[in-house]
């Protein structure tokens, strides 16, 4: 049962309902400590715009979604009780597709029936309940519209996560959504091979991937300083394959983890983290038998491989003395265009590695170049 006043504008502010998301006690007063009270309000469509139609709000039900502020409303769309959405929708996707879609936008509610059916004539009964403008009812209007029955356009779920993330993090910008490597089923299967539980470095193996292209015709070998379990080495690998020039590639890890930050790097890490055994290893690049091994803490092992050419060296140890060590041991054995890539330059958690490349190639001739993935590179002229 609910019992309603009217504002005034016409629209009906309701006392208490009860629907499928619960009770919700709501009114026109504020509480005690002058908090403005959840309201809940019936809607009035005063025209039908396409699949949608369009209803007023009431002065003070502020904040609306705008082109500055796109996920500022926290209003809820209810229909004969049960909610609906998803909320903050395109306006032109209301209008062409319904489905429950809607946008509080200038001071009104632009709302589409569940079933497309016309909201001025099919019977129902909707509602919107206002909550105060905080972060969790924000969010929770969010979520519901992630998860709402009505199958979001990619168009649709693209933006929401874009006018989702700098809620969470104002520092976050998500990328444009369809590119290559977000498309290649491919290279996502053979990612979750390592990683089956997340997608975090997904953009870094598509840029190694690529950058390896660069160079297929030139001499030398390819190494790796920082493992891990193999995940790079494997996609460097299968280009070695796909290439068809014969290389050794070289990997030199400690098998124990990082080693002891030092004063440049930071908080983030510690010894011991970013563990794999050499078995792991051994196990994830059996297929290729051009792999070598050099176990050891960096920069140990690096005579093994003292008179050899390298056409390519990626290098992912995160701390300031094992990247320098690495940086400036191989940049005088690449060949004329061969590649150094740095995985962990450019990020914070890892200001020791970009001091390292930094300071490595001070007053040399090449540019280091950054990737908005992360990371950089450095081709040797």
């Amino acid at each position: 049962m609910m019992s309603a006043t009217t504002a005034a504008d016409g629209t009906a502010e309701d006392g208490a309902v009860t629907n499928e998301a619960g009770r919700v006690a709501v009114g026109p007063a504020d509480d005690a400590a002058g908090v403005p009270a959840a309201r809940l309000l019936t809607l009035a469509p005063v025209r039908a715009e396409g699949r949608g139609a369009l209803a007023p709000l009431p002065g003070w039900a502020q904040p609306c979604d705008s082109q500055g502020a796109p996920l500022a409303s926290t209003l809820r769309l209810f229909e004969d009780g049960r909610e609906i959405g998803p909320a903050h929708a395109l306006h032109a996707e209301i209008r062409e597709h319904g489905r429950g879609r809607y946008s509080h936008w200038d001071g009104h509610v632009l709302f589409s029936a569940s079933d497309d059916s016309s909201p001025l004539t099919n019977g129902r009964s909707y509602q919107a309940l206002w909550s105060p403008p905080t972060l969790e009812a924000t969010l929770r209007v969010a979520i519901q519209a992630a998860r709402s029955e009505c199958p979001m356009s990619a168009l649709e779920r693209r933006t929401l996560l874009r006018q989702v993330t700098p809620l969470i993090d104002p520092d976050f910008v998500p990328p444009d959504g369809g590119r290559a490597v977000e498309t290649d089923a491919g290279l996502r299967a053979e990612f979750r091979r390592f990683f089956p539980d997340n997608l975090n470095t997904l953009d870094r193996k598509f840029a190694v991937r690529e950058l390896c292209r660069l160079i297929s015709g030139l001499p030398g070998d390819v190494a790796e300083v920082g493992c891990y379990t193999g995940a790079t080495a494997w996609f460097i690998a299968r280009h070695i394959v796909e290439s068809g020039v014969p290389r050794t590639l070289h990997l030199f890890d400690s098998f124990q983890g990082l080693s002891a930050p030092g004063e440049r790097d930071g908080s983030a890490w510690k010894a011991g983290d970013l563990s794999a055994g050499i078995a792991t290893v051994r196990r994830n690049l059996g297929d290729f038998p051009f792999v070598a091994l050099h176990p050891g803490w960096v920069p140990e092992r690096f005579p093994d491989v003292a008179d050899r050419r390298f056409a390519l060296v990626h290098i992912d140890v995160d701390l300031y003395q094992p990247t320098r060590d690495a940086a400036a041991f191989f940049y005088d054995r690449l060949v004329p265009g061969g590649l150094m890539i740095c995985d962990d330059y450019g990020f914070d958690t890892c200001p020791g590695a970009t001091a390292a490349i930094d300071d490595v190639m001070a007053g040399k001739p090449e540019p280091v170049v950054g990737l908005s993935a992360g990371g950089c590179f450095i081709q040797k002229r």
